[in-house]
C-alpha cells in the first residue's frame, strides 16, 4: 500500500498554533475602557454640552451648524446633536428659512449656480 502525505499539513498545524496563541494573548489583555461615544456614559455628558457657536436650533437637541461657504459664496451647514445620530451631509438655507440638501433650491446671495 502506498502512503499519501500532504506537505501542507505541517504549515496548517503551524498556522493553527499561531492562531491559538494569538487568541490566548487577547484573553490576557486588560478591560477595554468604554468608547467616548458609547451610550452608557452619554447622558450626563450630553446634558452639559453646549452647541457650537453660530448653531441654529431646529429641533430638540438638534442644530444646524455653519461650516463656511461654497465656491459661489453660498453658506453651508451640517447637522449636529449631542444626543442623536445625524446625517453627515451639506445643507443650504432655502427661501422660507428652512434647510435643503438641494443646492438649486438654496436662497443664496448669488442665486442658483449655472
Amino acid at each position: 500500500m502506498l502512503a499519501v502525505t500532504f506537505p501542507a499539513c505541517g504549515r496548517l498545524r503551524w498556522a493553527g498554533l499561531v492562531l491559538g496563541g494569538a487568541i490566548a494573548v487577547q484573553g490576557c489583555a486588560g478591560p477595554v475602557p468604554a468608547a467616548e461615544g458609547s451610550h452608557a456614559g452619554a447622558a450626563p455628558r450630553a446634558a452639559a454640552e453646549v452647541p457650537p457657536p453660530g448653531a441654529i436650533q431646529i429641533g430638540d437637541q438638534l442644530y444646524q451648524v455653519p461650516i463656511g461657504a461654497d465656491d459661489d459664496g453660498c453658506p453651508r451647514y451640517r447637522l449636529y446633536s449631542p444626543t442623536r445620530l445625524v446625517a453627515q451631509a451639506i445643507y443650504y438655507r432655502n427661501a422660507v428659512g428652512g434647510f435643503t440638501l438641494d443646492r438649486r433650491q438654496a436662497a443664496c446671495p448669488g442665486g442658483a449656480p449655472d
